[in-house]
């Protein structure tokens, strides 16, 4: 009997029952650790996601997105080189999120896959691209729509068109001059993005009359006609767009010749 009983077991191809080999402490340790970490990680991203960044209304440049389309090798081959050119990038001291979400959510990917949890993978894909959305709204609104700026990290850029989400700005760098001709003075002044003409407005100096309008441009150059020569005047330029003007430069006051 005990000899028949002994043969089936011997004969069984998965050998003789053995007890399952219990983690060492310190194993189970660093999986409580990597739990936690991965707990962290993934809080720490969705809060990136829940706070996300608009466009800015003033901005002229977008970043082109359609490397989110890009097969997996590829994509990741390009978020690399974005983050690697942001970490040493001065145009763009505080990233949000930050460079370390980001990189840390690659890490989750990237372990995922390794062990065939493709479920979990594709869930951090996901969560890798909505980062890399809001970094490059981050980087749009931070360029001070300077097109180098944005393609500096290796990013391209889309080209806004200008209308009613511009909101006017101070115009900025005015000078005024004259041309040698009775009664006219000459202003220069710096663009302001989105507008669609600028708008001088003047009185007397010394008065307490309100400003009214003595000129109008669609360019940088206005000239300011019909002054009364020899009396200065006190004027401020405004930029007027789609949603109404914006400031006023600062007072500035100019006698005409």
């Amino acid at each position: 009997m005990n000899k028949s009983v002994k043969k089936r077991h011997t004969d069984n191809n998965v050998g003789p029952l053995q007890k399952v080999k219990r983690s060492s402490g310190s194993e189970r340790k660093r999986r409580i650790i990597a739990a936690k970490e991965k707990g962290s990680i993934l809080k720490r991203a969705k809060d990136a996601i829940v706070k996300a960044f608009t466009i800015t209304t003033t901005n002229v440049y977008t970043v082109n997105l359609g490397f989110q389309k890009l097969g997996r090798a590829k994509y990741f081959t390009y978020i690399n080189k974005v983050i690697n050119l942001m970490t040493t990038s001065t145009h763009y001291p505080a990233p949000f999120p930050t460079l370390i979400i980001i990189n840390d959510m690659i890490d989750l990917y990237n372990n995922a896959h390794d062990s065939k949890d493709y479920t979990n993978a594709d869930i951090y894909l996901a969560q890798i691209k909505l980062l890399m959305k809001q970094l490059c709204i981050y980087i749009a609104n931070t360029c001070t729509n300077n097109l180098s700026i944005l393609q500096s990290v290796g990013v391209t850029a889309n080209k806004l068109t200008r209308g009613a989400k511009f909101r006017m700005t101070k115009v900025l760098n005015v000078v005024f001059s004259d041309n040698g001709k009775p009664g006219n003075i000459v202003a220069k002044y710096k663009a302001v993005i989105g507008a669609q003409g600028y708008i001088a407005r003047g009185r007397v100096t010394g008065s307490t009359s309100a400003y009214a309008i003595i000129g109008t441009k669609k360019g940088l150059t206005m000239i300011i006609t019909g002054l009364t020569p020899g009396v200065t005047y006190d004027i401020q330029i405004f930029a007027d767009g789609s949603l109404g003007e914006g400031a006023g430069s600062t007072v500035q006051s100019y006698m005409s010749r």
